[in-house]
């Protein structure tokens, strides 16, 4: 049966779909059944896209109470002129189709079936593909949506462990069809399930072909259908079992477990369930256990949602790992000594030390405080447009003498990640992949980088919010992670204390409680530090109450009801007991 698709304006109706169809003359070709299971006639359309998301043409059939048609593609189109695409099935009443798409290989006469998809979702899941000498498979999905939408594709094995995963932006209506060794590489075990996350509906289906093409099969995707974490269910259930170290997994437990009343912790789920706001997910985690957990708008424990600004945090700590492993000699290194190319006429950027560049001092010229209002002047945007951030950040004169003024530069942490990748010879996105995501844990973790290469040290990570709990309560933990000190426990301490005497609110890319000018109606202790991300996303550690809390969310407007240590103090409230 089919289902009603809300998301598109021009996909608003009660459609099925074929996310893939091709018609490559005397190889390839693509038969349609439909049935009408209306006791009466109606007028069902098809429409006909091109794998860049074109509707090419629309067809109308007529179909008698509980009669049928089977007829190829080009049978439907006559002079179709693409050979590749999807189509969108529209029955004049609801739930009123059923169908099957049969393929066939022309040089072998291979043929495999599926029904219609009707099962759509931000979250799809393949439960089986194959990859061995036998066998490949291949993926179709499409962008039910008018708007764009990043994708995330991500393969594990057969005990849930990730072995690949990749992006991709689709354009609305946009369809990619890819083999899985093209993005995985020929490196994935025999049997792999294969899931893909969106922001909105997403239809899909997998192939699996013998290498003789005499052979296919055909795999229906799967939705994965997210409703909003209800109020009952935020507090966690389970038992405190002592302190560990969360290598595979979290624990979970009873938040009176740990000294939390529930029933004031319940209170922050009010504040973050407002219809108001666009949360997508919170993670609470007290004494190492998570006691509070919840997800909105369609959002899932395995969604990745984008970092922001909360990654220049994790550039400070990949900086923190480069100088305790001798890459770098200290945060008083000269940044001229890894761009021996900048031009320096004042000599000011000569005497820019990697301190001043941490904690927001370069003196270099940056604007972003008009981020959402002044387009046109915007750093940001600009060096956005730029094919090489780097060197656009590198190309900014030098206004100030450094450490005298403090004004907040995405541009600022390129230049750490230009900084890192010059002293280690490698990426930014490697590096830390290497000392930092795998030795905690951090398994879900795409970093993004510009057209040059160079991984952008601002913003750009996308990970569950989970695993943005990891990396919270690695700072919690002083940089520790089981025996292995990941982090130097004395950057731990230097990164979020004051920078300098005249900055109280700000360390080495992290927030302190001081920035917020009415931090004095709050009892926030004062040992807390915080990752911030536009559109209000967060990473809270609060080693005075041993207490990590991440939350995320899409809220784009500044007239709504929230502030960042309001927040935080509905939860700091629920803490009865250290």
């Amino acid at each position: 049966m089919c289902v009603i698709n809300s998301n598109a304006e021009s996909l608003n109706k009660h459609s099925c779909y074929l996310p893939h169809f091709t018609i490559k003359k005397n190889i390839w070709n693509t038969e349609l059944t439909l049935v009408n299971t209306a006791n009466s006639v109606q007028n069902i359309t098809i429409k006909l896209y091109s794998s860049e998301g074109k509707l090419h043409e629309s067809s109308q059939i007529t179909l008698g109470a509980s009669s049928g048609l089977h007829r190829s593609i080009n049978e439907v189109f006559q002079g179709i002129v693409i050979d590749s695409g999807w189509l969108q099935i529209i029955p004049e009443i609801e739930a009123s189709v059923a169908g099957i798409v049969t393929f066939t290989y022309l040089p072998t006469e291979a043929k495999t079936s599926l029904p219609l998809v009707d099962d759509t979702s931000s979250e799809l899941v393949f439960p089986l593909i194959e990859n061995n000498d036998r066998f490949n498979s291949g993926l179709a999905v499409v962008n039910l949506s008018e708007y764009y939408q990043e994708i995330y594709i991500r393969a594990s094995d057969l005990s849930s462990n990730t072995v690949g995963i990749q992006s991709r932006w689709l354009a609305p209506f946009e369809k990619v069809s890819v083999m899985t060794t093209e993005l995985f590489s020929d490196n994935l075990p025999e049997h792999t399930i294969t899931t893909i996350t969106g922001k909105t509906d997403l239809a899909g289906f997998a192939l699996t072909f013998s290498k003789e093409m005499d052979s296919i099969v055909s795999i229906p995707a799967r939705a994965i259908l997210h409703g909003t974490t209800n109020r009952n269910q935020f507090a966690q259930t389970g038992n405190y079992e002592g302190e560990y170290w969360p290598d595979s997994s979290w624990r979970t437990c009873r938040p009176e477990n740990v000294g939390v009343n529930s029933e004031k912790l319940v209170i922050a789920y009010d504040y973050l369930a407002n219809n108001q706001l666009n949360s997508k997910g919170v993670v609470i985690v007290k004494d190492g256990y998570i006691v509070g957990e919840a997800y909105f708008n369609n959002f899932s424990q395995n969604s990745l949602h984008r970092s922001f600004s909360v990654a220049k945090s994790i550039t400070s700590a990949a900086m923190g790992i480069a100088i305790d492993k001798k890459f770098i000699s200290s945060v008083h290194q000269k940044a001229h000594d890894f761009f021996p190319e900048w031009n320096d006429e004042v000599g000011r950027k000569k005497r820019m030390t990697i301190q001043h560049i941490l904690t927001m001092t370069s003196g270099l010229q940056w604007n972003e405080e008009e981020y959402s209002t002044d387009t046109e002047n915007d750093d940001v945007r600009k060096m956005v447009n730029s094919r090489n951030y780097l060197e656009y950040i590198l190309s900014k004169d030098s206004i100030h003498e450094p450490g005298t003024v403090w004004n907040y530069s995405s541009g600022d942490s390129m230049l750490l990640s230009g900084i890192i990748q010059r002293a280690t010879d490698i990426k930014l996105c490697e590096f830390a992949e290497k000392h930092l995501f795998k030795p905690v844990g951090m398994d879900l973790v795409l970093w993004d980088y510009d057209s040059a290469g160079n991984t952008v040290g601002g913003w750009g990570i996308h990970t569950t919010a989970r695993n943005f709990a990891r990396f919270g309560y690695l700072y919690l933990k002083r940089g520790k992670w089981g025996d292995n000190q990941i982090i130097p426990e004395n950057w731990v301490e230097e990164s979020t204390s004051p920078s300098l005497t005249n900055i109280y609110y700000y360390g080495y890319q992290w927030w302190l409680p001081n920035a917020w000018y009415d931090v004095g109606n709050f009892t926030i202790p004062e040992s807390t530090f915080i990752a911030i991300g536009i559109y209000r996303q967060y990473i809270y550690v609060v080693p005075e109450h041993n207490l990590v809390v991440v939350r995320l969310g899409d809220d784009y407007g500044y007239d709504i009801p929230w502030h960042t240590l309001e927040f935080l103090q509905l939860i700091v409230d629920s803490i009865e007991s250290p």
